[in-house]
């Protein structure tokens, strides 16, 4: 999604999250504008592991 303005960025996602809904999806992404949208958001950083930031549930 690197050459989309932020309105088509929003639709797209809009739309991964509809067609998937109740399912997982695996997106890679280096924006994270993308991946702050879904509720499960697993990072890579320079070869030190996995970051996980799960939705927390208050």
């Amino acid at each position: 999604m690197n050459s989309l303005d932020e309105p088509s960025e929003q639709a797209v996602t809009a739309g991964l999250r509809k067609i998937w809904r109740g399912q997982t999806l695996l997106l890679i992404s280096h924006r994270r504008s993308v991946s702050d949208s879904f509720s499960r958001r697993i990072e890579i950083r320079k070869g030190h592991g996995l970051i996980d930031h799960s939705e927390e549930t208050p």
